[in-house]
């Protein structure tokens, strides 16, 4: 764990919805940010990119979210950018209540680029962040994959 104040720059934050459709396909919508600390008074967020992930059978042999999720993780990491030291990740699958099982598969990765991330379960994210159901629903009517930088 870093105990260093790290600069707004240094920090990316994930915004995740993942959806099981149940038919063997989980797709995710993921928003990439920055804290703004200029904006007086709220918290705000400035994208840098979106995600549109879809896995199916062809990533993992059986399809389930605990299979899944790591693949969702590391990709995320595969497109913060450079400056990033810290990523927090917020989503709204259960799973994201500090499960060991994950942290543990991702570590060496996340160490490997050089990030301490966190996670954190934000029940409902994808009502409150609406374009992540948006971009979730995108990867499953398209079928594959699409990160795009903003």
């Amino acid at each position: 764990m870093m105990d260093e104040r790290l600069a707004p720059d240094e920090v990316s934050y994930a915004h995740v919805a993942v959806l099981n459709t149940g038919d063997g396909q989980i797709v995710a919508g993921v928003r990439l940010a920055k804290r703004d600390p200029s904006v007086e008074g709220t918290v705000w967020y400035e994208p840098y990119a979106v995600l549109s992930l879809h896995y199916d059978e062809r990533d993992v042999k059986t399809i389930t979210m605990r299979q899944v999720l790591p693949s969702i993780v590391k990709d995320i990491m595969r497109n913060v950018d450079s400056r990033t030291r810290l990523l927090i990740i917020r989503g709204n699958a259960p799973h994201f209540k500090k499960d060991r099982q994950i942290e543990q598969h991702i570590s060496l990765f996340a160490t490997s680029r050089g990030l301490d991330v966190r996670l954190a379960w934000k029940q409902g994210i994808e009502h409150s962040i609406p374009e992540l159901k948006d971009l979730a629903n995108d990867a499953l009517r398209r079928a594959e994959s699409l990160v795009s930088s903003i």
